[in-house]
């Protein structure tokens, strides 16, 4: 947990799900798989309390120290995730959200130059005064003010503020793509013949974007020449 000017705010990993979304009744069992599949992978590098809400999973740290861009790596790599981002959590009203997005935008000046911006906004907290565009004034112009440098260009910017409001405030910038696909461990389990070409592999990789479970088996034909004697 880190502190501005006694505001707290929480990183953590914002991981997005598409066609598992599209699922009928059973959705809540390839949730509940993708969720046991992102715990299994990131065990090794920490503790996480993951949870579920309207095709987000959000990932956060129990421990300060976890690393969270080795975290995001292994969390795009599972499938089911369409992509991720580190976002910063907080709560508070329209102030909060401008003094944070100051806070987030020195952050990101300390890894790349920015010079273009512009800012995104989801409310799906209703009871939050102010709708998305008035959110999206209201904070542009505060950084236009503390950043005289920035300009606003809504085309191909050097960085887009992406700003959610749901039961908590959200902010984050980017995305890392993953690998798509459905949960491992949802489509029943197959058995895969290694041969030890580029194929199989290949193969491999395909169905198990597609929820197979899959048990490799290493085949490997011997070949022995014979040679005859030549006859003294």
């Amino acid at each position: 947990m880190s502190t501005i000017q006694n505001q707290e705010y929480k990183k953590l990993i914002l991981a997005r799900i598409g066609e598992i979304a599209l699922k009928g009744l059973n959705r809540n069992k390839f949730e509940a798989k993708l969720i046991s599949n992102l715990k299994r992978r990131l065990r090794k590098i920490g503790e996480f309390d993951i949870t579920q809400s309207q095709s987000r999973i959000w990932i956060e740290p129990l421990q300060d120290e976890t690393d969270l861009e080795e975290a995001i790596i292994m969390v795009v790599k599972v499938f089911g995730v369409v992509s991720a981002s580190i976002a910063w959590r907080f709560d508070g009203d329209i102030n909060d959200i401008c003094s944070i997005s100051k806070l987030y935008v020195q952050s990101i000046l300390q890894k790349q130059p920015v010079h273009t911006f512009k800012i995104e906004t989801r409310r799906s907290e209703k009871r939050f005064p102010l709708n998305s565009p008035e959110i999206c004034t209201e904070v542009g112009a505060f950084l236009l003010e503390e950043f005289p440098s920035f300009t606003v260009q809504v085309k191909n910017p050097d960085l887009t503020l992406q700003i959610e409001v749901r039961e908590h405030i959200y902010i984050y910038s980017g995305k890392t793509m993953g690998y798509r696909g459905l949960p491992v461990g949802t489509a029943g389990k197959g058995m895969l013949l290694l041969s030890g070409g580029i194929d199989s592999p290949v193969a491999g990789f395909m169905m198990a974007s597609r929820g197979l479970e899959l048990e490799a088996v290493y085949f490997h034909s011997i070949h022995i020449q014979v040679t005859e004697r030549k006859r003294k």
